[in-house]
């Protein structure tokens, strides 16, 4: 099954399903001209999924330069729970790029390593925040600390 997705900012994305409606592959045209004959997209992002169960992700693999073999490309693997909720996401050369920690009614907490410093805080995002980036733990809405 296939979705594209055009956005009034001249963006594309295509977003590849399996069967089960689970993400496959996502590809992103940054600068998207309908008047093109193909896309140019500047980024794929691929998950490949277990056979455990339907939530079962194994790994993400990114390419910000499909274009090009210029090694710009990012592989990451989960770790999961019992229930198959990703508690942490490593990297190919085997070191942490994020851990993740749910409350009893599943709101997950984030923590990168450079918050694993003993006077670091694991960081929740406020309601309705987002994050300024995948690599940090910086938010579009400061944090209050008691």
């Amino acid at each position: 099954m296939v979705e594209i997705v055009t956005h009034a900012l001249d963006e594309m994305r295509v977003h590849l399903y399996d069967p089960s409606w689970r993400l496959l592959e996502s590809r992103i045209d940054t600068d998207f001209d309908p008047n093109e004959t193909s896309p140019d997209f500047e980024e794929y992002t691929q998950l490949v999924w277990g056979l455990r169960y339907i939530d079962d992700i194994v790994s993400t693999r990114r390419d910000l330069n499909p274009a090009e073999e210029d090694g710009a490309e990012v592989r990451m693997f989960h770790a999961t729970d019992a229930q198959f909720s990703s508690v942490a996401v490593l990297l190919d050369n085997g070191s942490l790029l994020e851990r993740v920690a749910y409350s009893p009614y599943g709101v997950a907490r984030h923590q990168w390593p450079a918050d694993s410093h003993p006077t670091a805080r694991s960081r929740a995002a406020p309601t309705g925040a987002r994050p300024t980036s995948t690599a940090t733990a910086a938010w579009t809405r400061p944090i209050s600390r008691r």
